[in-house]
């Protein structure tokens, strides 16, 4: 009988729920009896030939399912510099309005797109494992990200003060035009693939 090793249970019922099994369903593609699977899932523990099979049903290394390898993240350098200009353009436009609450609501709103944005991250790097694609390129991450900043800055200002704050409003219709921009740029120019094939 193999030494049974250290197992990540949670990085195993996440990619077994990304991809919509059940805890029946991952045992027959890997090849395991059920009770096997409920017992890594909830003693992280697994035999040597257990994480071979459980990696091969997942299509991923097992360094992922033993956590001495982190999942491939899908690192958005756009993301970060663009929503670290909009909480500054936040707080300066905050200041110059003139309330005093005016930067802190700017920075609150940025904070939450930041927080939006690693959501996104972390998600996408869960589906990446799982072999499914991204739910949103990084140009329309980091819109959504200005969306959700202006959005949030607006909310919490006709919370704290009753009424709207135009740095909010601004950002939000900036992330907004610039989500449309991407969208018909994508619309107008199609996928590179199709259009390499379309090439003469």
């Amino acid at each position: 009988m193999s030494k049974e090793m250290k197992i990540d249970a949670s990085m195993v019922r996440n990619l077994r729920e990304l991809r919509g099994w059940s805890q029946e369903q991952l045992a027959e593609a890997a090849g395991l009896g059920v009770r096997t699977v409920q017992r890594v899932e909830s003693e992280g523990r697994a035999a040597a030939e257990t994480r071979t099979c459980l990696a091969a049903a997942f299509s991923v290394p097992q360094s992922v399912l033993t956590g001495t390898h982190s999942i491939p993240q899908q690192v958005r350098d756009s993301s970060g510099p663009i929503l670290g200009l909009a909480a500054t353009f936040l707080i300066v436009v905050g200041l110059l309005a003139g309330p005093a609450m005016g930067p802190l609501l700017a920075g609150a709103g940025a904070l939450i797109a930041m927080l939006f944005v690693l959501a996104l991250d972390h998600i996408d790097a869960l589906r990446n494992a799982a072999g499914r694609d991204a739910l949103l390129s990084p140009a329309m991450t980091s819109s959504f990200g200005l969306l959700v900043a202006g959005l949030s800055t607006e909310a919490l200002g006709w919370v704290a003060t009753g009424g709207p704050v135009w740095a909010g409003l601004m950002v939000a219709s900036l992330g907004l035009i610039v989500a449309a921009g991407y969208w018909l740029l994508d619309r107008l120019t199609g996928p590179d693939p199709s259009g390499e094939q379309r090439s003469p």
